[in-house]
């Protein structure tokens, strides 16, 4: 775990002109006595770093300064060319098309990739959506990068609007959508936004009170055991969304036996199987799921 912290330092460093030992940590969830362990390290690995003291201090590698073009093999430098590729792809930042720029210098001779992944129908989304989209995805990450909050004028499912001031934590490419993974101080605990419904959102100023993870009380999943039954002839679909391991095929069905987070709503997940599936436990759910059909039904 330090070995791969090292790496994402020098990375970040040659992503950044001058950084804090503040910054650091706020980027890599340590302390500051952990950020200035690991630049010794890096130092005494022969890594040309030096620290400029006052106001506007920090830390910074000497000008012009290249990783060893042996410190990787080339199968090691195309695979984090690939990765960096695939989040310019999913997230636009020119950040991460430096930094490919940057990595290709170490490459030996003809710069060839090992292999190609195409992202251009990653989400759901029409292309003006997909568009709106990233924006809102490059301003969070640029929020996440020096650590500040942002307020969201929200739409629910329901369509509640509210107005939050939220702490970035993680962006979430789920179910062909984005989502923004952030402590919400309205509900004081960590919430899912999904991006499509943040309608705006300004950037709020730097204060003392950015919480770190090891601050937030994460929320651990209620899991609960959910038995499904479902025609013979959706067994193709079912490998989209269950492991082999979680399906049972009998002569004239098949059983699904999986976990879910029973804080979570799954009825429209359920509905997507149309009358191809039958809930089997637990009686809540069941019950749920057949008042849901009957509201259907009878619109």
């Amino acid at each position: 775990m330090r070995i791969e912290r090292l790496f994402n330092i020098l990375l970040y460093l040659l992503n950044h002109q001058k950084v804090t030992a503040a910054q650091l940590s706020d980027v890599f969830q340590v302390s500051k006595r952990t950020i200035y362990r690991d630049i010794d390290t890096l130092s005494s690995s022969g890594v040309p770093l030096f620290t400029v003291l006052g106001v506007n201090g920090g830390i910074q590698l000497m000008e012009n300064y290249r990783l060893n073009r042996f410190t990787f093999s080339e199968a090691e430098k195309n695979i984090l060319i690939q990765s960096l590729n695939t989040q310019h792809t999913l997230i636009e930042t020119d950040k991460a098309t430096e930094l490919v720029y940057k990595i290709n210098l170490l490459q030996e001779g003809e710069q060839t990739s090992a292999f190609q992944v195409n992202f251009t129908e990653a989400t759901l989304h029409r292309g003006s959506i997909e568009r709106d989209v990233q924006n809102k995805l490059s301003a969070i990450q640029t929020a996440m990068s020096v650590g500040e909050k942002i307020q969201i004028n929200y739409i629910a499912g329901d369509g509640t609007a509210t107005k939050r001031i939220v702490q970035p934590l993680e962006l979430l490419l789920k179910d062909g959508s984005w989502y923004l993974s952030a402590y919400c101080e309205l509900r004081k605990s960590q919430r899912l936004f999904k991006l499509t419904r943040i309608r705006s959102f300004e950037h709020l100023p730097l204060k003392n009170d950015y919480l770190s993870k090891d601050d937030l009380m994460v929320e651990t999943p209620n899991l609960t055991t959910i038995e499904l039954q479902f025609e013979k002839n959706q067994l193709g679909k079912l490998y989209d969304y269950f492991l082999e391991k979680e399906m049972s095929l009998c002569d004239t069905c098949i059983n699904v036996r999986f976990k879910y987070d029973s804080r979570k709503n799954i009825l429209p997940f359920l509905l997507m199987f149309g009358s191809n599936v039958k809930v089997i436990a637990p009686i809540a759910l069941k019950n749920s799921y057949k008042d849901e059909v009957k509201k259907m039904n009878e619109s």
